[in-house]
């Protein structure tokens, strides 16, 4: 990776390979690689699952506009965009608690996005708060990955670093309802750049 000669999804890819490597040579031990590999084949199969869920439903949107289907719930909405965006806010934030960032982006990107496009909602504004919302699903628990990583360092266990994480989420939470209502906060920049 530091040469640039492999990304690091091809880097991962050949530490597998080295690893099985090492557990074929004399003194291995086979079985417990194997045993490694076939963990490994669970979890990989379950993203792509999500991954192809996401995608499905992505499709069925798109199908579901092409045939001028209506893609809003006027009783529930008002035809609102920031209604609709704090909607979907909320799942992103569900989600986030019970998955990893990057199957949250998966099924979201495709979900969300050309129903947020379609009520006005600025791509950048959502690709921001589709971010942030994201990002606050690493601290928080039972998936986040941004605990395990403190309490593997700091060497505690996970109760005290969950009280003391959860006591920033209401600023969090204000700055995510900031990027949500304020949507300059996210698209003045780009534009500024883009408009030279």
């Amino acid at each position: 990776m530091t040469t640039g000669l492999v990304t690091p999804t091809e880097a991962s890819v050949l530490a597998v390979l080295y690893t099985i490597l090492i557990g074929f040579l004399p003194g291995g031990h086979v079985e417990a690689h194997l045993l490694a590999f076939r963990r490994d084949r669970g979890a990989t199969a379950l993203i792509m699952f999500i991954t192809a869920i996401g995608s499905v439903m992505g499709f069925v949107h798109d199908l579901g506009a092409h045939r001028r289907q209506p893609r809003r719930v006027d009783g529930v909405v008002h035809r609102h965009k920031y209604v609709v965006l704090a909607i979907v806010a909320v799942a992103l934030l569900v989600m986030g608690v019970f998955l990893e960032a990057i199957p949250v982006m998966l099924i979201a990107v495709p979900l969300f996005g050309p129903l947020l496009v379609s009520y006005g909602v600025d791509p950048i504004h959502f690709g921001v708060v589709l971010t942030y919302a994201i990002l606050l699903g690493i601290v928080h628990p039972p998936i986040g990955l941004g605990i395990f990583a403190v309490c593997a360092i700091t060497k505690l266990k996970m109760e005290p670093v969950v009280r003391a994480t959860l006591v920033f989420y209401p600023v969090l939470l204000l700055c995510l309802l900031l990027l949500m209502f304020v949507p300059e906060l996210s698209t003045w920049l780009p534009r500024v750049m883009l408009a030279r």
